[in-house]
């Protein structure tokens, strides 16, 4: 969905949300991801919305909130909401379907993550990324997750 600054949210979390992901949240979040180059970072500072189905808010809320401080030229306002796991992927799909995610950022476990890989609502980061982020399995906690997400 394009914001009028010429990026859309989603481009703009393949750079800053991969970037960060690999290094802090990789664990325990899955990123979108649009195409295989990054692209630039945005011009103009962009509102995201984290949709929590998880808890892992309670975790990452401050890891969020600190890198939008530390990046106002990137990060404008952070929204989040909470649903349930088996809520999620639904929600999802009738929002890509009506091409309208108006989600930026899931943070969720693999009960949901399963579902959506069914479901077809990730796109893949492996092997497209591996190039731009390095042993990123060997960063993850549990790697053995990363099978069940399929590359998403």
């Amino acid at each position: 969905m394009a914001n009028g600054h010429g990026l859309s949210r989603r481009k703009f979390l393949i750079g800053a949300g991969a970037a960060a992901g690999a290094a802090v949240w990789a664990p325990r979040m899955q990123v979108v991801a649009d195409a295989a180059a990054l692209p630039p970072m945005p011009v103009r500072p962009l509102n995201l919305t984290i949709i929590d189905v998880a808890g892992q808010l309670q975790l990452t809320k401050a890891i969020i909130e600190d890198y939008a401080k530390s990046h106002p030229q990137y990060v404008g306002r952070v929204d989040y909401q909470t649903a349930t796991a088996p809520e999620l992927p639904a929600k999802i799909k009738a929002q890509q379907q009506a091409n309208q995610v108006q989600i930026d950022m899931v943070l969720t476990g693999s009960d949901a993550l399963s579902a959506g890989v069914v479901q077809g609502i990730w796109q893949t980061l492996l092997p497209d990324y591996q190039e731009k982020f390095p042993n990123i399995i060997g960063n993850y906690q549990q790697p053995k997750a990363q099978g069940l997400a399929q590359g998403s």
